[in-house]
């Protein structure tokens, strides 16, 4: 069986009539005490009190009521920031593909153009080819016999 050590600077946070504690103490319980504590046997506490504060041993306690809270934020944290980075490998490779995609498509681009001027400089080329051969025809056609 374990009681309460009595520790001066944290004194005026406890009462012998529970009533006297109002929010404020409370919440400053929650703030502040309980971070360690100091634990006395029941039978140490009829030693003199010099005895029993050099005596005792802190033990750490964690305040489950103030770090899971805490532990909630950190996890809800890391969450977060596991669900952006998988949010950002996503965005990542969707403009890797798009990149990839728009390099295929200017390649594409460039075949396109370069055959179509492939294809105006054939067709400059027959015409060409026919105003000369419309040169030739009318040259060795005799179109006097027409005009008769």
């Amino acid at each position: 069986l374990y009681t309460w050590c009595y520790v001066k600077d944290i004194a005026h946070l406890f009462s012998k009539n529970l009533s006297d504690h109002g929010m404020a103490a409370c919440k400053e319980l929650y703030d502040g005490v309980g971070h360690r504590f100091h634990t006395v046997s029941s039978a140490g506490m009829n030693n003199s009190r010099s005895t029993e504060l050099a005596g005792l041993s802190s033990l750490a306690v964690q305040d489950s009521h103030r770090n899971t809270p805490l532990e909630n934020k950190v996890l809800k944290n890391v969450n977060e920031t596991e669900c952006l980075l998988m949010e950002l490998k996503e965005k990542q490779d969707e403009c890797d593909r798009i990149s990839r995609q728009l390099t295929k498509e200017s390649k594409r681009a460039e075949l396109n153009e370069s055959l179509l001027l492939k294809c105006l400089a054939t067709l400059t080329q027959f015409t060409s080819l026919i105003d000369r051969v419309q040169q030739e025809c009318s040259d060795t056609m005799d179109f006097s016999a027409f005009l008769d």
